[in-house]
């Protein structure tokens, strides 16, 4: 894996998005997808020692992602914010499960 990161931080395109985040300290990437995202996130991470908020639009991938940055770099600190797809949905049947592992992500 230090191979793969090695080689991918000598591109011109992951050393911009590096040299920004150090700089500007925000970065929007977009159309990255599965398990390039999530190296691409280990890498981030690893540069610049800060808190990482990668959104998904569905608890599906959010989840997916969650376990793939974990799988990754599991030293990461890593947390997951689970909501239900729809506002009544959620207030009907919110899980406990779904409840501890948010105040867990605010608490980071």
């Amino acid at each position: 894996m230090k191979d793969i990161k090695s080689f991918l931080k000598k591109s011109p395109n992951i050393k911009a998005i590096l040299s920004q985040m150090n700089d500007a300290g925000n970065q929007l990437v977009t159309g990255i997808s599965s398990s390039a995202r999530n190296l691409l996130t280990s890498m981030i991470y690893e540069e610049i020692q800060k808190t990482i908020v990668v959104w998904a639009p569905n608890l599906l991938q959010a989840t997916q992602i969650f376990e793939d940055i974990n799988q990754i770099n599991p030293e990461i600190p890593s947390f997951l914010f689970p909501v239900e797809e729809s506002l009544p949905v959620e207030l009907a049947f919110s899980s406990p499960e779904f409840r501890s592992q948010r105040i867990e992500a605010l608490h980071f």
